[in-house]
């Protein structure tokens, strides 16, 4: 079932009016407009829940909107919709990974470390890039096969003397 954003925003309109109101409560502490609160508690902890909640939303505005759209789409061009469901699992990976880079950088401490992880985790994605060329090659394949479909369930394919459905 395709749940419209009108729909699921006008069900849920008091719940995102009390979160952005929570939101802007937080950057108004953030930005010394409400300062009755230590600095080190909205950085270390309202801020970060803030943003959690801020990525988790717009994550699912973004799966409901690519989703009612690739309904429709998928609809009148008659495709499959699964062609489309990996590239919007591919949009919410990077919003998250976005999300996560923010709430990262928005504590102080982590600030410092995740220098050294990123550098670290850098490195360490070139060893294994090199070690598994083969597998990552497959994976790619598998991706370009389920995107464009070059044959599907029920066609008659040969490969070399081997013919089959």
């Amino acid at each position: 079932m395709v749940v419209r954003l009108k729909d699921y925003l006008k069900e849920n309109f008091f719940s995102y009016l009390l979160i952005c109101i929570f939101v802007g409560f937080i950057l108004g502490l953030r930005y010394r407009v409400l300062s009755f609160l230590p600095d080190t508690i909205v950085n270390r902890i309202i801020l970060p829940l803030t943003l959690i909640v801020v990525v988790m939303l717009l994550v699912k505005i973004i799966n409901i909107t690519l989703q009612s759209y690739f309904h429709r789409v998928s609809q009148k061009g008659r495709v499959d919709e699964t062609k489309y469901a990996i590239f919007t699992k591919v949009i919410i990976a990077i919003v998250y990974f976005i999300g996560f880079s923010f709430i990262i950088y928005s504590v102080p401490e982590l600030r410092a470390v995740s220098y050294s992880l990123f550098a670290g985790a850098g490195i360490l994605a070139v060893i294994i890039g090199f070690a598994t060329q083969q597998v990552f090659a497959n994976i790619v394949s598998g991706i370009f096969l389920a995107l464009f479909q070059p044959f599907r369930v029920g066609d008659v394919i040969k490969v070399g003397e081997e013919t089959g459905t």
